[in-house]
């Protein structure tokens, strides 16, 4: 039995700053069997409740909040009536250009979608694309969280997501946007001086569509989940991931790495109103706990 190691709420007590990164198909309607249901459909309820937790960590001291969503290509897939088959029969470069066309029309839909849930909560949101290179120049890296602070002194929440227009860096590698949560976090605690000493004060929270377990969950009924890993991440940890899954443990360890700790936990809401970021920052055992490197010696 996979039994859970730590004290989740102790680690958790001193989180200053939670960056929450939504997978693309949490955003849209699942059919019977938990898959994406055709035609596209956006999952209001989904939003909804996203929108709702985020503006309710105001209640429990946690004002700097940085969501990072996908959507964009599925949304815009949506506006054309596309399913899952558009692709085939492309070539290679067909696809990448049609993809950068449906994320460059979907990203309208999908922030729409949020305007409205967060309106709900009387939060005003914003938009900002971004690229792999951002993170690369120091400049722009510190103009990105000058802007991010400027947008939290006024009470305004930032939404992030990859420009694919420009870049192919999500649609070629960043893997909705995982890589792209990291860097931002790791950016952000280089550029935020006052906490940089300790690893308690940052929190990534992954929402994925499915947990990360010993097993394929969609293939073995009897998978359990991971309560909790070490960095540096091991080769065994690695084997267990599908591809999907390989790149949110790639970019939690990248995270450990940077003395950062993070989440990993099944996103889409169920309809019984259980809340899933709130329980996890109150200790919750919910979903896979990466912990940073050393932290052993240092518990």
């Amino acid at each position: 039995m996979i039994t859970e190691e730590v004290d989740r709420e102790r680690i958790f007590s001193d989180i200053k700053r939670v960056f929450i990164k939504a997978s693309s198909r949490l955003l849209f309607e699942n059919d019977e069997n938990d898959k994406l249901k055709y035609p596209l459909r956006l999952d209001k309820y989904f939003s909804d409740r996203l929108a709702r937790e985020i503006c309710d960590l105001r209640t429990i001291g946690i004002r700097n909040r940085i969501l990072i969503s996908g959507g964009a290509e599925l949304a815009g897939m949506m506006e054309y009536s596309c399913d899952k088959n558009s692709y085939n029969g492309m070539t290679e470069q067909e696809m990448l250009r049609h993809k950068q066309f449906f994320t460059s029309i979907g990203w309208n839909t999908v922030i729409n979608q949020y305007r409205k849930s967060f309106g709900d909560c009387n939060q005003k949101i914003g938009s900002v694309l971004l690229t792999s290179e951002d993170f690369n120049s120091e400049e722009h890296a510190e103009n990105i969280i000058n802007v991010h602070k400027t947008a939290k002194g006024i009470g305004a929440l930032l939404i992030y997501n990859n420009n694919d227009a420009t870049s192919t860096a999500e649609l070629g590698g960043y893997s909705e946007n995982d890589q792209l949560t990291a860097d931002f976090a790791i950016t952000y605690k280089k550029f935020n001086k006052k906490f940089d000493l300790s690893y308690g004060n940052d929190l990534v929270i992954f929402l994925s569509e499915y947990p990360f377990c010993d097993k394929n969950p969609s293939k073995h009924e009897d998978a359990k989940i991971i309560p909790v890993i070490y960095c540096p991440i091991s080769d065994h940890i690695m084997n267990l991931a599908d591809e999907g899954m390989k790149q949110k443990i790639y970019a939690t360890g990248k995270l450990g790495n940077n003395g950062i700790v993070s989440v990993i936990v099944k996103g889409k809401y169920s309809k019984n109103y259980r809340d899933i970021i709130i329980p996890l920052l109150k200790g919750e055992p919910l979903g896979t706990l990466v912990l940073p490197r050393g932290y052993k010696k240092l518990s």
